[in-house]
């Protein structure tokens, strides 16, 4: 049987530490008909090119560029341009990750017996053991509804799921999703988001296959795990206001902005108490529920983390909340 040509599309930023084990991997891939485009971003400043073209003089199958513009939007969209015509998928990772050796075996044939109508299929993110306690932290609090909403990206499912969009850091798409099409380059993070819900909104289908595993490395700070938090809520604030059906758009993404509706109704009720004192007891009952909620999620990452650092998700996760409401509120 002959397997259809895929182009692996990887943008990469400052990641001269990282993108040698991402490249060792993708040449180790159990899959034969495929070519690597590295996209190197313009605003990077260490030896990412450099670690690049030195493991790509003994391979082939590695295209490296030096992009003119910033963001990984920009240089997804200079991947898909540079690849050669007779592709027939798109697979992405990014910089800072390390593909399981059957990753695209797995998802050309999880394509293969999904709906016609299917657009895109990814699997599962989990985080490389070796990485610190702090970022295996940060691992297991976005597993949880309160860390990060329990999106498909976070949680680790069992089975062949559909969902509503995937994350650009293990994805394989059809050639017809980015015929006619790109991801929006004002955008520095979300832009896989909002490029994937354009394709919702046509009728495309998205579908995770848990066996198909990316090790995706996590901040290593709880500074760089706050900013982070911070840009994709303020990314989700610029896609928001660039959607024709708002209210369909929140559907879709209610979690993501529950952080902003839940702390400014307590800051309302609080205001409105000064005109009636009912408006209080809902500030107070409001005030109490939440570390209730907050405390039932560190005991459930306690269990499954087993280790003691995980009593610190106690005052990460209301961090996590201010910096992505913080986020929503620039961006608007």
């Amino acid at each position: 049987m002959i397997e259809p040509k895929i182009t692996i599309i990887v943008p990469a930023y400052n990641e001269e530490k990282n993108i040698k084990f991402l490249l060792h991997s993708l040449v180790d891939l159990d899959y034969k008909n495929y070519k690597i485009i590295v996209v190197v971003d313009s605003k990077t400043n260490d030896d990412t090119y450099k670690k690049v073209e030195q493991f790509s003089l003994t391979q082939d199958a590695i295209k490296l560029i030096q992009n003119t513009k910033n963001g990984s939007a920009a240089n997804r969209n200079r991947g898909f341009k540079e690849s050669e015509k007779d592709t027939e998928y798109y697979a992405f990772t990014d910089g800072d990750c390390i593909v399981d050796k059957n990753w695209l075996k797995i998802l050309v044939n999880t394509m293969d017996h999904s709906p016609e109508n299917t657009i895109c299929v990814g699997g599962i993110n989990p985080i490389p053991k070796t990485d610190s306690k702090t970022s295996r932290l940060f691992a297991e609090i976005e597993k949880t509804l309160l860390g990060a909403g329990g999106t498909a990206q976070t949680k680790i499912l069992k089975q062949i799921t559909e969902v509503n969009s995937i994350p650009n850091c293990n994805a394989l798409y059809k050639k017809k999703a980015w015929e006619g099409n790109k991801q929006d380059e004002s955008l520095i993070v979300g832009q896989d988001g909002e490029f994937n819900h354009r394709l919702h909104q046509k009728g495309g289908r998205f579908f995770i296959n848990p066996n198909a595993i990316v090790l995706h490395h996590r901040p290593d700070s709880l500074k760089k795990q706050l900013r982070k938090f911070f840009k994709y809520g303020e990314a989700s604030s610029k896609i928001l206001k660039k959607q024709k059906n708002k209210i369909q758009f929140i559907k879709k993404r209610w979690y993501g902005f529950l952080p902003l509706i839940y702390f400014s109704s307590i800051l309302i009720s609080i205001i409105l108490s000064l005109i009636n004192e009912l408006f209080l007891k809902f500030a107070i009952i409001g005030l109490g529920l939440y570390p209730i909620a907050i405390t039932l999620t560190a005991i459930k990452i306690g269990t499954s983390f087993k280790k003691l650092n995980a009593i610190k998700s106690l005052w990460i996760i209301p961090l996590q909340h201010l910096s992505y409401t913080l986020g929503i509120i620039k961006g608007l």
